[in-house]
């Protein structure tokens, strides 16, 4: 997975290893972090500052480059009173730290332990920093929390599917088989071949694809497949580009918009494109009154063809009704992504969720089959390929406050998942007493469900749920729990890996191999652990299908994560290079 390129490239022209600012009209070397820190004008970065960059565009710059770090560590030292005092070199270096290990080692201790019961799920992924070097990195998630558990610079080699199962066999060794649940791959050729492998060498272990992965990738097919929803894509794309392509015609959008900005669209996640449209249609009549404005039509840069392009749509009745027929369309889609690209144990929950969204789905299309009939082929091929495996169906049925509500309906896939779970995970002393308990499950005894279990229905997670009120069938209990403790994508895995360049720098290259791995694994499980501790509460209730109305904008909005993650990276990097610059590095050890 290589980073996506950063917005700050919008303000220059790209040169051959080389930019030209669109504001001095300089040219330097370097990328995007250079460019950020020519924007901000603060001296003493290694590159000129430029003289003619307008004010809001310094400011945004400036931000990136950690002046919010700034502002905020001067409200803490505020808050705290005159008489705080900073840690010096010695007291970072061999107390704070060595004791953040301390913490950050009880932390993972304590998610191995919950393993027994719950288990947990490989996520595993081939990610490439700034400097194209690769390297696999491998996570083990689970209820209890996340653990880094391995990188390794893989440059050099043939990414292969037996060498990817070499090194997740290993892994899988270590945790121990048993307490491996799930591996999740995405839709490479190596991974899915690993996987392959990987099952065929711990029977026990399933194999599923990455269901955020799957959506992103219909919301692609519908676009590129279905014309007129790609129409008002590409026209709202030429309106944002346009916008933001010169500082005057941006500060007059914002004068008109109360400086309520338009979200950019990202190349790889294409629910960035309903993001895009919403934030558009959010300012529909403010964007009308722009175009309309003798201001804009003053403008030099609005004589010239794209400005004409751009007018005009924006002019077009066609335009707004067909993008709110987008998003009405798409936005059940969006929902179920929003389940499953966040943190959390969301197993049981997808089949309904994509029930749902189909449903919904053929309630706004109407009677107008043939405009929608190719939108209903790309959803049923990527829900059966790329989505929904048995074994979501088997927790679908599974999931008991599902299996009570009025909306269930056991179907043929849900028999096939329980017959998949029977066959694979099931050991062979337990597999009679296993489809016993499946059947007294079905009955809704009245011994199982009791009122206090009913009220569970309301309260708890499904997994909190079965390990509460599931003691009467003890088998079916076991599976229940490690199947519904599993999440259905590798995305929280996948957002980590930006920071984790921050660890592989210049600086840390003299380090030997030992030092650094403890240094990566220190600060990757410091990052989880911290995450976790924000998450924990929420992943012991239950998941509220009608409430999924907000998506991660981290994760699709190109610019505000870019921002984040550079600004992230140089802080560490600045911090960790005091605390590692001799060469007295005993405390990782």
């Amino acid at each position: 997975m290589v980073r996506k390129k950063d917005h700050f490239w919008e303000y220059v022209e790209e040169l051959d290893g080389r930019f030209k600012c669109n504001f001095c009209e300089r040219d330097f070397a370097g990328g995007a972090p250079r460019i950020k820190s020519h924007l901000a004008v603060v001296k003493g970065r290694d590159i000129d500052i430029c003289t003619k960059v307008p004010d809001d565009v310094q400011a945004e710059a400036y931000l990136a480059i950690g002046g919010h770090t700034f502002i905020r560590f001067v409200q803490g030292v505020a808050e705290y009173g005159h008489g705080y005092k900073l840690p010096s070199y010695s007291t970072l270096r061999t107390k704070l730290i060595p004791n953040s290990r301390i913490e950050v080692e009880e932390y993972i201790s304590n998610v191995k332990k919950s393993w027994v019961t719950t288990g947990c799920t490989l996520m595993s992924d081939i990610w490439s920093d700034m400097k194209q070097r690769a390297f696999i990195n491998i996570i083990a998630y689970s209820p209890g929390g996340a653990v880094f558990m391995r990188s390794l610079d893989v440059s050099q080699e043939r990414k292969t599917g037996f060498f990817l199962k070499q090194i997740i066999s290993a892994v899988i060794e270590e945790i121990g088989p048993n307490h491996v649940v799930q591996f999740i791959t995405d839709n490479a050729t190596n991974f899915e071949s690993a996987g392959d492998m990987l099952i065929g060498k711990y029977p026990h272990l399933y194999k599923t694809r990455c269901a955020a992965h799957g959506i992103q990738l219909l919301l692609k097919d519908i676009y590129e497949e279905v014309y007129w929803v790609q129409k008002v894509i590409d026209d709202a794309k030429s309106i944002v580009s346009y916008m933001y392509k010169h500082t005057i015609v941006l500060s007059l959008m914002r004068a008109h918009t109360n400086n309520k900005e338009l979200k950019h669209p990202c190349t790889t996640r294409f629910a960035s494109n309903f993001l895009m449209l919403q934030s558009i249609l959010n300012v529909e009549s403010e964007l009308q009154l722009l175009v309309a404005s003798s201001d804009w039509r003053g403008l030099d840069y609005s004589k010239k063809d794209i400005a004409k392009e751009v007018t005009n749509i924006i002019q077009s009745t066609e335009f707004w009704s067909q993008g709110h027929e987008v998003l009405l369309v798409l936005e059940p889609l969006v929902r179920v992504l929003r389940l499953v690209d966040g943190d959390g144990s969301t197993a049981g929950y997808l089949c309904e969720a994509m029930e749902r969204a189909k449903e919904a789905i053929q309630q706004r299309c109407g009677n107008n089959q043939e405009k929608y009939i190719r939108m209903w082929e790309l959803f049923e091929g990527r829900r059966t390929q790329n989505i929904i495996h048995p074994i979501h169906s088997a927790a679908a049925f599974l999931n008991p406050a599902y299996m009570y509500s009025g909306t269930f309906t056991e179907n043929r896939e849900m028999k096939e998942g329980i017959s998949f779970i029977l066959e694979n995970l099931v050991a062979l002393e337990e597999k009679i007493e296993f489809m016993g308990q499946v059947q007294l499950y079905r009955m809704k005894l009245s011994s199982l469900f009791t009122e206090t279990a009913m009220t569970m229905l309301k309260t708890s997670h499904p997994r909190i749920w079965w390990d509460y009120c599931g003691d009467s069938l003890p088998v079916l209990k076991k599976y229940a729990i490690r199947i519904l403790s599993q999440p259905c994508s590798s995305s929280s895995c996948e957002r980590n890996w930006s920071a984790f360049e921050a660890a592989q720098t210049k600086k840390r290259n003299r380090l030997t191999p030992k030092m650094l791995d403890d240094l990566v694994y220190v600060r990757m499980n410091t990052m989880m652990m911290v995450k976790f501790n924000t998450l924990e509460a929420r992943d012991v209730e239950p998941i509220d299908l009608d409430k999924l109305n907000e998506l991660p904008e981290h994760e699709y909005v190109s610019q505000e994560q870019d921002i984040e993650n550079d600004t992230l990276s140089e802080e560490v990097e600045n911090i960790n290079d005091d605390v590692i610059d001799d060469t007295d590095l005993s405390w990782l050890n």
